[in-house]
Formats: structure tokens, C-alpha cells, sequence
């Protein structure tokens, strides 16, 4: 899955940004940063939240058999 790129027009506060739900076991967080720029980046990650559950299936809604549903919490 590729997500992004994310650019000064999606975060045009500067500051916090929330990704959608990015799906895999690990992520590449690349930053760059052009040759010319002045100011230092600054990149702090707060928080990550890892499921141990997938929320969207592998197959259409279709496919679903009678007991095949999650538990409704």
C-alpha cells in the first residue's frame, strides 16, 4: 500500500496530521526535504496504533457466509 505523498498543501497548518488506516505490517516513512530549504525539518511521530484484527476483509462482502461475522462489541 502506498499512501502519500504528503505535502504542505494537505497539512496546511504545519502541524499535526492523521493518516488513514494504512494496511501491513510495518512503514516506510520517508521525508524529504528540498537542497535549498532553510528551515530544519521537524518530524515527531506521537502516536501509533497497531490492530491485531483486520477490519477489512480479503474477499467481497458477497463472499461472507452465515457465521462469518466479527463479534459486535
Amino acid at each position: 500500500m502506498v499512501y502519500g505523498p504528503i505535502t504542505k498543501e494537505q497539512n496546511q497548518h504545519g502541524q499535526s496530521y492523521l493518516t488513514d488506516i494504512i494496511h501491513g505490517e510495518s512503514v516506510v516513512i520517508q521525508l524529504t526535504v528540498p537542497i535549498n530549504s532553510i528551515e530544519s525539518p521537524k518530524l515527531i511521530i506521537q502516536n501509533v496504533i497497531h490492530g491485531y484484527k483486520k477490519i477489512y476483509p480479503d474477499h467481497s462482502l458477497e463472499d461472507i457466509g452465515y457465521g462469518e461475522s466479527g463479534w459486535c462489541v
